[in-house]
């Protein structure tokens, strides 16, 4: 048993020296996981936000002062672009990086097995330090590039905001832009640039398996901020609708009640909610605290039989003076309970 210990702590130790994480499979398997569902939610978002240009290109041309507005639209698309087309770049990079690294467990390997997305020196070398490839040519660490990216990202809409500022029907105010700043996901230039604390905090200590994952996130964070813009900028000529921005999953039963051998049968699916609407809910006349765009509804019934309950959520559109309000009734059964 003491045999197996000291090997335990030889290779512990071997480990941490050679930078390595003791994350488990399990843990590697659902970062890669995360990986996946989340560059599938930046094509849908990436295709939302072509989508929503084009509603505001089209909206656009129909108002006489409409022109400003258009530019600025596609300016703003065209940001997105070009972030996404650099973080790209890097991801395919870093790939590359780690794919080539001299694994000291096992050699010449030709995938990401379970060592390499645990290994930490890639991660290090590659967007903390900087490393020298293989003509000793020093290569300047990237954490550094997507900091200043990020913040030339974030002043360049900032920018394009402040070229309505000054226009006659598209007037931004400073109030109107500090509360839309404070939505968006990315930091501050102040804070990306603080010490260095951002490239340590997003690279500093990570595997390789949880660098990919921080990489997609930070493409979801620009999309998602750009997508609050230009919802705001839709706002403004009476367009675009409140940010869904939380999955949620949905039972909707065909019955709510059955008997002993009887099918159940309901339709599950994901929806949407969002955080940032405004609304008020009521159900049976009585309001409820709504939480990140959501509202829990308990009753314990005392009765026997079919009860309802009607459910009225009254929806104010961020950034324009309207308000539309939805109902519908549901119903469900009180009764023994069956075992």
């Amino acid at each position: 048993m003491k045999s197996y210990l000291i090997v335990f702590l030889v290779f512990s130790i071997l480990m941490t020296a050679c930078g390595y994480s003791f994350e488990t499979n399990e843990t590697l398997d659902a970062y890669l996981d995360v990986v996946e569902k989340m560059r599938f939610n930046n094509d849908v978002l990436d295709h939302e936000l072509f989508s929503l240009t084009h509603q505001i290109k089209h909206d656009t041309k129909r108002k006489i002062y409409g022109e400003p507005l258009r530019e600025a639209t596609i300016t703003i698309h065209e940001i997105t672009k070009e972030f996404n087309g650099f973080l790209d770049e890097v991801h395919e990079q870093f790939y590359d990086f780690v794919e080539d690294e001299d694994d000291p467990f096992l050699k010449n390997t030709q995938k990401l097995d379970k060592n390499k997305l645990r290994n930490q020196r890639p991660v290090n070398e590659f967007f903390i330090t900087g490393y020298y490839d293989k003509n000793k040519k020093f290569i300047e660490p990237k954490g550094g590039k997507i900091r200043d990216k990020l913040a030339d990202t974030h002043n360049k809409i900032i920018y394009v905001l402040d070229t309505l500022s000054n226009h006659k029907f598209f007037r931004i105010k400073d109030d109107e832009k500090a509360m839309l700043v404070s939505k968006w996901i990315i930091p501050e230039p102040e804070l990306l640039f603080s010490k260095n604390k951002w490239i340590e905090t997003t690279f500093g200590g990570k595997s390789v398996a949880a660098t990919f994952t921080n990489l997609t996130l930070l493409e979801n964070d620009v999309l998602l901020t750009i997508q609050m813009t230009l919802r705001y900028l839709g706002a403004k000529i009476g367009g675009c609708g409140p940010l869904f921005d939380r999955y949620v999953i949905v039972s909707s039963p065909i019955k709510t009640h059955v008997k002993p051998g009887e099918t159940f049968k309901s339709i599950i699916f994901l929806s949407m909610a969002s955080s940032d609407a405004e609304f008020t809910a009521k159900i049976n006349g009585k309001t409820y605290p709504v939480d990140r765009g959501i509202v829990q509804y308990d009753v314990k019934p005392e009765e026997f039989g079919i009860h309802t309950y009607e459910a009225e959520i009254s929806l104010k559109y961020p950034h324009i003076n309207k308000e539309e309000a939805y109902k519908r009734t549901f119903k469900y059964e009180v009764g023994e309970c069956y075992r």
